[in-house]
């Protein structure tokens, strides 16, 4: 039988995770498991025993199977397991004055002793004693050194459902050998499953922690980029003795799904639960927005992931919204793109979208565009305190003013406002006779002014 994960093999010499009779306890060098063994010693012909405290740790529980070795050196022994105080407890016991293994048990201070026995002297060295701790039955095999099985104690019982243990030499004679010994509890069944969630990620990594679990020598990872169900749909990426890992090396706003599982020599445990994560998408960098040509704007932009997958998006608005898809489907490959046929002197602004297949990613930055000034800005005649004028209407977008000075253009005054997107002529008013006056036409929006000006 393949050696399972040890819950005390009493390697680490040290018996203070027990209570009662510490004292009579002693680890002794030579064991089945590893290099020692508990010993109790009944010198003064009592029956000392040692009991289990939480700073064991992994304790056998009810639908567990899991071994105890014990030596019977002419005197009686007794493993206790399902311990829930000094009343209630099972015990499997060699009786040396009537050659047989029984198993016992107390409920509320009851005893009930010789259950279902194995008439048979076990005979020196040291014996294994697999109890499958059921629900409701419990059975107790042993095995003699040459793993010879020597019969079997069946039991169904529900009565008892601790999780401590304890060791125990019986006394009888007071001229026999004055020990028991005991050695390795041991699970003989794979570790429980682990519970996974997601503590953190970036654009690179996805960090994973999970319950601890008993009787484990180790976690195993698994990841796929489809949900699964059974290790064969996941690769192992590593196997960890702590209960935390970070995936490193990861494509950018990619979705992973991860299980975990736990393992010692027995066999590897079910999957766990299932978690997903999205890496973090980088946003693509827009490197300029080029307003230098008449109702269109150029942008261009650099990527910033490292994802094969998807494609960019271009969207445009005037609020500063996502606004409306211009362009979509672009190649990871195009850097730039070109709008046209804007109104002049707008402001537009420019998301560009990076979507992958699990993740998008927006960044956006703003132009406004060119507004052409009106030109041929003529004075067609003076009529008392009034000059008529005329112009070229070269905006597709804004409206129209005239200003006027009377100091060469170093100050202004409005005199006609708001005539319209498409005016091309006025007639001022209120000016006074004799002076000479600067005229200014004015096209504008609320981003932008362009002038022409003209002199009479």
């Amino acid at each position: 039988m393949a050696r399972a994960h040890i819950t005390d093999s009493f390697e680490d010499q040290d018996v203070s995770e027990y209570v009662e009779d510490t004292g009579k306890a002693f680890i002794e060098s030579g064991g089945v498991e590893g290099s020692y063994h508990l010993e109790l010693d009944t010198s003064d012909n009592d029956s000392p025993r040692i009991v289990s405290t939480s700073g064991l740790g992994d304790y056998p529980a009810r639908g567990e199977n899991f071994s105890v070795y014990m030596r019977d050196n002419a005197w009686d022994g007794a493993f206790y397991f399902g311990w829930e105080d000094s009343n209630n407890w099972y015990r499997v016991a060699t009786n040396d004055t009537y050659a047989r293994i029984q198993l016992d048990k107390n409920v509320d201070g009851s005893y009930t002793g010789n259950i279902d026995p194995i008439g048979t002297d076990i005979g020196s060295g040291w014996h294994e004693f697999r109890i499958d701790f059921g629900d409701p039955t419990i059975t107790i095999e042993v095995f003699d050194p040459n793993d010879n099985s020597l019969g079997t104690i069946t039991h169904d019982d529900t009565q008892n459902n601790g999780t401590g243990i304890a060791f125990q030499t019986i006394g009888r004679d007071p001229d026999a050998l004055p020990q028991y010994d005991f050695d390795a509890l041991q699970t003989n069944d794979p570790p429980p499953s682990p519970t996974i969630s997601v503590s953190g990620h970036d654009a690179d990594s996805i960090s994973l922690s999970w319950s601890e679990t008993k009787y484990t020598d180790s976690y195993n990872i698994y990841r796929a980029q489809a949900s699964g169900s059974s290790t064969t749909d996941y690769t192992q990426v590593d196997s960890k003795t702590s209960t935390g890992y970070t995936d490193t090396g990861l494509e950018d706003g990619e979705r992973y799904y991860y299980r975990v599982t736990a393992e010692n020599t027995n066999g590897e445990s079910a999957v766990s639960n299932e978690v997903a994560q999205t890496t973090d998408l980088p946003a693509a960098t827009i490197d300029a927005v080029d307003t230098s040509v008449e109702r269109e704007i150029s942008v261009s932009w650099s990527l910033n992931d490292d994802s094969s997958d998807g494609e960019v998006e271009v969207y445009r608005s005037t609020d500063g919204s996502l606004g409306s898809l211009i362009a979509d489907g672009l190649a990871l490959s195009t850097t730039s793109y070109t709008d046209t046929g804007l109104a002049d002197g707008e402001r537009y602004y420019y998301t560009i979208r990076r979507v992958t297949d699990h993740a998008t990613a927006d960044t956006q930055d703003s132009g406004v565009t060119i507004l052409p000034a009106p030109t041929s800005v003529t004075v067609d005649g003076v009529t008392g305190d009034q000059i008529s004028i005329s112009w070229t209407d070269n905006a597709n977008n804004g409206d129209y003013r005239v200003l006027v000075s009377d100091d060469g253009g170093s100050t202004w005054t409005t005199d006609g406002d708001n005539l319209g997107a498409s005016a091309t002529s006025y007639q001022t008013t209120n000016l006074l006779d004799g002076e000479l006056y600067t005229l200014a036409v004015e096209v504008y929006t609320e981003h932008v002014t362009s002038r022409d000006t003209t002199s009479e």
